[in-house]
Formats: C-alpha cells, sequence, structure tokens
C-alpha cells in the first residue's frame, strides 16, 4: 500500500471514533437515508414487527436493498470471515469462544475453527466494544447508537441499556457480573446493574473517555480518556487517585488479574523537540497510582493492552504495526512486526492471542509466537480502479498485484500478473487500448488491453506517487517522491520534460482537457499549475486542506477540484479564484473525478461513502455499501455509471439514476471472487467458493437470526415460492 494510505490509517485511528458518530448524523441528514432508518427502527428485531417476504425493511449490511423474497423476510448477504474494520473482541470465560464487533453487527464465533456460531443483530450504528459475563451466558455490546444491549449467547436480546449522550467506546462486567460499567464520548462512566437501573455517574474526566476496565476484586475501577488521565475510582462512585504521565490521550487501561496494578496506553504527542516522553508510552501503575516501569519505542499510537495469566507480562499492540511483549519492569522481550492490531485479548489458559484489526480475527498460540513464526493470513482489497474510455472494460489493481479486468456487465474478463514490480495505480490510454500501471517500486509498465506486456517506463529514484495519461495521448506524467518531479515519458517508454520543484508529499496529478497543463497535490495543502509545453511553473494556490491527496480537472477546464485529508474539498478556477467549498466527508476524501459531460463531481472517502456532487457543490447523492474506506472512483464514459473500490474487498458499479450498485465484485479469499446483482443474487463465481465464503443472514418471525449458507438459503427461496 502506499505511503499516502499508511498516513490515512495513522490520522484514522485518532479520529475514527469522533468520525463515526459525525457519519451517522450525516447519513441521517440524507432524506433517503432517514426512510430507510424509520424502515428500520419499526423493525426492531427485538419487537418482531416485520412481515416475512417485505424487503423494504433490509437488514443493514453489503446489500443495501436486498430482493424481496417472498417467505424468507428480512436477510442480508454477509461474508464468512467480515467486511468490516473490528474494533473489539473478548474472549468467553472458557476461551472456547470469542465475540467481536462487525460494523452494526456482533459475531460469535468458535475458537478453534473461528467459524461463526451466532450473529447478534439490533444495533443501529458501528458496534465500538463488545464483553462477555463472567458466567459465560450474556453478551454485552455497545457504540455509536448511545446504547448497551445485553445479549443472551443464543442470540435473543435481554435488555437496552439508555443514558448516555455520546458513543460508547468501552464497556466491561463486575467480576460477580452483576454489574456492567461503560465508557463514553460524553466525557462520563457509568455503572448499571445487570436488570438494566442505573448506578452511579463518575464525572470527573474533562472529554471524552476511551476505555474503562473492572479490577478483579470488584472494588475499584480505572478509566482513561482524552485528558490525558487515568483514573482510578471505587465502585461506588467515589473518585481516587489520578494517574498523569502521558502526553496524548490515554487509548486502553487494563488491570492485571491479580488486581494489583494496571498497565495504559497512549496516543503521545508529536514532540517539538527532541523528547521521547512526548510520544506514545505503555506504563505500568500499582492499584494505588504509584507510577511504575514505561515501556518506550512506540512512534504511532499505542491502540490496546493484555495482560498474561500470570501477571508477569503484557502484550502490546500499536499503529505502528508491532505486537510487543514487555515484562512488569519495562523490558521488551519479543517484539513482532506486521501485525496491524486495533484489539487484542490473551485468552485465560495462556496459550492463544486473539488479535483485530482490518477485516479479520487473527488467533495466534504462544508457541508460534515464542518461535516468532506467527501465521499472518493477508488482507485482500483493491487499491485502484479505472473504467476504459471505450466503455467496454473495468480494470482495478488488488494488494495482490494482479491487475484484473471485467466487461461493464459484470462478466469477468482476465487476470494481468505483475511478479516484478509493486504496483497500486492504474490508467487507461485515451483511446483504451493500453494500460499503465506504476507504484512502490521505480518502475512504470505498460500493458495492451488483452494483457499483452508493453515497455516499461517510468525509471524514478523512489516509489511513484501519481500517474495519469494526457488526454491527447502523447505523454504519461508520473510523480517521483524523492526527486520531487514530475517526470513525462512518452507511451514507448522514451523520457521526455521534467517539472521540478514539487512540494514534499505530492500525492495526485490531474491533467488539463487540452493537455497543456498539469496541476499536482500537496501534503502542504497546495495545489501547484504546471506548463507541460515549456515545463514551467504557473500558481499555487492553498485552501484550508492541511494535504491534499485528490485533484480533478473539469471536462470543460474551467473548474480544479482539490481534497485532503480533513475532509474538505475546494472548487478554483485555473486562474485562482476560489469558486466554492464543502466539508464533503467526515475524514479524508482518497479519489475524485469530474464525470465526462461535466455534471457531477464524485468522491470517494475514509467515512466509507461515495458521494455525488453538483457543479454548484450541493450534494446529490450518497451511494452506501462500503464497510470500510472507499479508495477511488472512475466514471462510465456515458457518465452514467459510476465505478469505486475499497479496503472492505468490493469494487461496485453503481447507477446514477436509481442509486444502486448494479453489481459488485467481492474477494473472498486469495484468487477467490464472486459478482453480485443489485438484489444480492450470486451472477458469477465458483459456486464451491460460494458455499465456502458467502453466509446468509436470515431473521425469523420471532426476532431471531439464521446465519446459513449459500445452499441452504437457496432452498429456503424456492419452498418459499411454493407457499
Amino acid at each position: 500500500m502506499s505511503e499516502r494510505v499508511g498516513r490515512m490509517c495513522f490520522r484514522a485511528t485518532l479520529n475514527l471514533m469522533i468520525v463515526l458518530s459525525a457519519l451517522c448524523w450525516t447519513l441521517s441528514a440524507n432524506a433517503a437515508d432517514e426512510d430507510r432508518s424509520a424502515r428500520q427502527d419499526k423493525a426492531d428485531p427485538s419487537q418482531g414487527v416485520w412481515k416475512p417476504g417485505n424487503a423494504d425493511n433490509a437488514l443493514p449490511g453489503f446489500i443495501p436493498y436486498p430482493a424481496e423474497l417472498p417467505g424468507v423476510g428480512r436477510w442480508q448477504v454477509m461474508r464468512q470471515v467480515p467486511l468490516c474494520d473490528i474494533f473489539c473482541l473478548a474472549y468467553s470465560p472458557d476461551d472456547k469462544q470469542y465475540v467481536h464487533t462487525d460494523g452494526q453487527y456482533v459475531r460469535i464465533c468458535d475458537t478453534a475453527t473461528q467459524e461463526l456460531q451466532t450473529m447478534l443483530v439490533g444495533h443501529t450504528a458501528s458496534v465500538r466494544a463488545v464483553a462477555w459475563s463472567p458466567q459465560g451466558n450474556q453478551v454485552a455490546s455497545a457504540g455509536a447508537d448511545k446504547t448497551i444491549r445485553l445479549w443472551n449467547t443464543d442470540g435473543t436480546l435481554a435488555r437496552v441499556l439508555e443514558g448516555h449522550e455520546g458513543q460508547i467506546n468501552s464497556i466491561c462486567f463486575s467480576p460477580d457480573g452483576d454489574q456492567i460499567a461503560s465508557a463514553s464520548h460524553d466525557g462520563t462512566v457509568r455503572l448499571w446493574n445487570i436488570d438494566g437501573t442505573p448506578g452511579p455517574i463518575f464525572e470527573d474526566h474533562q472529554g471524552p473517555v476511551r476505555m474503562v476496565d473492572w479490577n478483579p476484586n470488584g472494588e475499584l475501577l480505572v478509566s482513561g480518556g482524552d485528558d490525558k488521565m487515568a483514573r482510578i475510582w471505587s465502585s461506588d462512585g467515589t473518585s481516587g487517585p489520578v494517574c498523569a504521565g502521558h502526553f496524548g490521550p490515554v487509548m486502553t487501561v487494563a488491570w492485571s488479574p491479580d488486581g494489583t496494578q494496571f498497565a495504559s496506553g497512549s496516543i503521545g504527542s508529536i514532540p517539538l523537540e527532541a523528547d521521547v516522553d512526548r510520544v506514545a508510552t505503555a506504563r505500568f501503575w500499582s492499584a494505588d497510582g504509584t507510577p511504575g516501569a514505561i515501556c518506550r519505542g512506540y512512534n504511532r499510537p499505542i491502540t490496546d493492552i493484555a495482560w498474561s495469566s500470570n501477571n508477569n507480562m503484557v502484550v502490546v499492540t500499536a499503529e505502528d504495526r508491532t505486537m510487543r511483549f514487555w515484562n512488569t519492569n519495562g523490558n521488551e522481550l519479543i517484539s513482532m512486526q506486521n501485525i496491524f492490531g486495533v484489539s487484542i485479548d490473551w485468552s485465560s489458559n495462556g496459550r492463544l492471542i486473539a488479535v483485530t484489526g482490518r477485516n479479520r480475527v487473527q488467533i495466534i498460540p504462544i508457541e508460534q509466537i515464542r518461535a516468532s513464526r506467527p501465521e499472518v493470513k493477508p488482507l485482500h482489497y483493491f487499491e485502484a480502479v479505472a473504467w476504459s474510455p471505450d466503455g467496454e472494460l473495468i480494470a482495478a489493481i488488488g494488494l495482490d498485484n494482479k491487475i484484473r479486468i471485467w466487461h461493464a456487465d459484470g462478466r469477468f474478463a482476465r487476470v494481468i500478473e505483475e511478479k516484478e514490480l509493486k504496483i497500486n495505480k492504474i490508467v487507461w490510454s485515451p483511446d483504451g487500448k493500453m494500460l499503465v500501471a506504476a507504484g512502490d517500486d521505480c518502475l512504470g509498465k505498460l500493458w495492451s488491453r488483452d494483457g499483452t506486456p508493453g515497455p516499461d517506463v517510468a525509471d524514478h529514484n523512489s516509489y511513484c506517487n501519481g500517474i495519469r495519461w494526457s488526454p491527447d495521448g502523447k505523454w504519461i506524467a508520473t510523480v517521483d517522491s524523492y526527486e520531487r518531479a514530475i517526470l513525462l515519458w512518452s507511451p514507448d517508454g522514451e523520457a521526455g520534460p521534467v517539472l521540478e520543484g514539487l512540494a514534499s508529499g505530492t500525492n495526485s496529478i490531474t491533467w488539463s482537457p487540452d493537455s497543456t497543463q498539469l496541476a499536482s497535490g500537496g501534503s502542504d495543502g497546495s495545489l501547484t499549475i504546471w506548463d507541460t509545453v515549456n515545463g514551467a511553473f504557473v500558481d499555487m494556490y492553498e485552501g484550508k486542506n492541511e494535504e491534499v491527496d485528490s485533484v480533478a480537472w473539469s471536462p470543460n477546464g474551467n473548474t480544479l477540484a482539490a481534497a485532503g485529508n480533513n475532509g474538505i474539498w475546494t472548487l478554483w478556477s485555473p486562474t485562482g479564484e476560489q469558486i466554492s467549498q464543502q466539508h464533503g466527508h467526515v475524514d479524508s476524501i482518497m479519489g475524485m473525478e469530474f464525470s465526462p459531460d461535466g455534471k457531477y463531481l464524485a468522491s470517494a472517502g475514509w467515512d466509507h461513502t461515495v458521494r455525488l456532487w453538483l457543479p454548484d457543490g450541493k450534494l446529490h447523492h450518497q451511494f452506501q455499501g462500503h464497510t470500510a474506506p472507499a479508495y477511488e472512483v472512475s466514471w462510465s464514459p456515458d457518465s452514467q455509471k459510476l465505478v469505486s473500490c475499497g479496503r472492505d474487498g468490493t469494487i461496485r458499479v453503481w447507477d446514477i439514476k436509481s442509486g444502486k450498485a448494479d453489481w459488485t465484485v467481492l474477494f473472498l479469499a486469495k484468487d477467490t471472487m464472486i459478482t453480485l446483482n443489485s438484489a444480492g443474487q450470486v451472477i458469477a463465481g465458483d459456486e464451491d467458493a460460494v458455499e465456502e465464503g458467502l453466509r446468509y443472514l436470515v431473521e425469523k418471525p420471532d426476532g431471531s437470526t439464521e446465519f446459513i449458507r449459500y445452499s441452504k438459503f437457496l432452498q429456503r427461496v424456492r419452498d418459499g415460492k411454493k407457499q
């Protein structure tokens, strides 16, 4: 993945909790979404108020509007493995099962097989926290809908606890299972009796509270928050010691199994001078608040901490993609790389560690960790997508370094495998006969549309951070990040003019329609115009973006769009006058493109949405379906369709008039994909792969749900048609 996306991951972690709350508000502002939400509210499974065969109140998830199937009731296509980023995981008391979040759902899985056993359905927004009762008979979940839901392990809802005024970030049971503690963005920690009656409220934190944990003796709790403090307090609500020392929000706290100490982890802050104490750290504290050892060496936020059952070490995950083991003296024992961990739990028997992150759960045996040879399953998603100028083909690059091509109706055409170069960007030639791809290596490469390789282009000194083919077909422009220059290349691989003096960290380039100018966006927030005829700098504009990550030029040449990491996009005239500005997404905008007819501007965002804008800056439509950040968009030449790709392992082709996905490609596993139509029906893919990789969530009239295989679902549909 490119350096740009790596930086997005860091910023997303810092802001994700705020983002999700804002996203819920933004989505509800859309009239169509309000209507759909209202229908879902009426169909609360705890009330059993839905009519079998009516898909108007569809379950949330992969297919926004599943087909109405008589006799089936509410249903949704699911993947055997999660589609969403997993924010929290917890083992059952006997370690035989684990529970984790998956968007608006909660999954209970078998530890040995990792097969899903029960799906908990009821939350109306992203679930952020889960916990298992000490008795093992109930699970609690909470999240952005500000509710705590208590479930029986058979999937039935026991009760809903309401009272928080903000997103709930953490929950835990008391050791005896009689109470639940919750930490919220509203700045409070609340206690609840298991029967739903509220208990004490702790309000000492100055800002959002990120984590709460109950001491095994049942008398003390510890919480951490954005005020950079870990606070100890008693179960009757009495304030105790305040533990100061972190230089950033305290994101995680965890008591040792014997209750004599706890560990905390922080985001840290960017040091203004050489001072190692100002970066992220994990720290140990005694139960009375006395500070202990400090675990140093992190340059990214710490995400979670878990204790060994013998109390002598902790395991810490962080945004630097490490999983490190520390003893209580602050000595690092083991450091493992390339572990993207958001939540972590250590089994009570000490034999397994479960790590969650991007769309997956890793169960790692301690024996593998001691040998430093954990099996890390690769992620599979698409990094770039492009529609051919003749409208016949769609090409996409996956994380596995393969270019896959589909016909415009969803039929698979071919795959091009690049074994030498790391590629993550792709562009069609204006006549649609050639493809050029580049990425983290120092070369770009050409292929014909039938997969025949062509010459190498873009011989760089560093990775290619942007690539575009000129509309007249004469030049391929690439960004050399090391030389801070735009290099021009002829399609036969010959070097052309060099545009020098780019802003550091230039992330995107775009051609003017007449091929005489290029615009580039940089990490310093600037938009720069270059003359490609004589290689000269023309002008520089500065908007409100901290960093410009995407730029686009309108087909008539009158408008330039620039978007960045703060979700703001700006429209400029080519002479530098600002036309309009919108807070278009609630987080980073990853890609933008004008429709060929100039009527719309499409954007893809880290907030999981694809949005369609009118020339005056008004939102025309918001496409829902991606369950992870959307990376890129590309238009069909007739401006009637839009294709997007994202980190959820999908490519989605959207119909502009209906606002629905015509078809969707879904990664199930390495080299295994299926295609579904807008109704959620499988239209392409190996039957065995579908049977193994897909599951269907079907709600029964009593409000419970089933998680069934494709063959059983088809039989259910056939039986329904006979009725």
